[in-house]
């Protein structure tokens, strides 16, 4: 994602490119990749919450330093 932002914020800055980003290659690339970070980040907390209400494994344990 920050490579892909990095690249488009380039092309509008050097005038490569207007801002709006439709049909860019980096835009698509970036936005593609923040929908694919939402749902890694809502399943992620979605299962750890699911462990936790099945007591398969506290959230005081998945929170710990401990291993």
């Amino acid at each position: 994602m920050a490579a892909s932002g990095s690249l488009y914020w380039l092309q509008v800055r050097l005038g490569l490119h207007s801002a709006e980003p439709d049909g860019m290659l980096a835009m698509t690339v970036h936005l593609t990749l923040a929908n694919l970070v939402w749902v890694y980040l809502i399943g992620h907390a979605g299962l750890a919450a699911l462990h936790h209400l099945l007591r398969s494994l506290s959230l005081s344990t998945m929170w710990s330093l401990h291993p």
